[in-house]
């Protein structure tokens, strides 16, 4: 693996680590507007620089799907309902241009070509 390919790797999985941290933050801390500023530029950072495989990018369009579904439904349970829908909530604000962005740039050339060894 070239170096180019091993920081690359790294600079999506850094991104990607500190945009958990701040959408997870700013579930329970308000951090101000800088903060939502702050997490699409990290979103869009790790939408272009995290490693995909066609296998990537379907687990990512499961769980963003699953979140996205399941964050209405959780509301409803009694005592810890509201915290987890606030961390769905966050994380899928994190996640949502991630999803686009990946599935727009890395997405589309995998939809267009007809050769299965450039899909795994």
């Amino acid at each position: 693996m070239s170096l180019q390919k091993i920081a690359t790797k790294q600079i999506g999985q850094l991104t990607f680590f500190l945009g958990m941290l701040l959408a997870l933050t700013t579930a329970f801390i308000p951090l101000g507007p800088w903060s939502n500023q702050l997490l699409l530029l990290l979103a869009c950072l790790t939408g272009f620089f995290h490693e995909k495989t066609k296998n990537h990018l379907l687990t990512l369009g499961i769980i963003y799907l699953g979140l996205t579904t399941a964050s209405d439904g959780l509301d409803t349970l009694i005592w810890f309902g509201p915290l987890i829908t606030k961390l769905i909530a966050a994380w899928v604000a994190f996640l949502k241009p991630i999803v686009i962005i990946t599935f727009m740039v890395w997405g589309t050339p995998f939809l267009l070509t007809n050769d299965t060894k450039s899909r795994a």
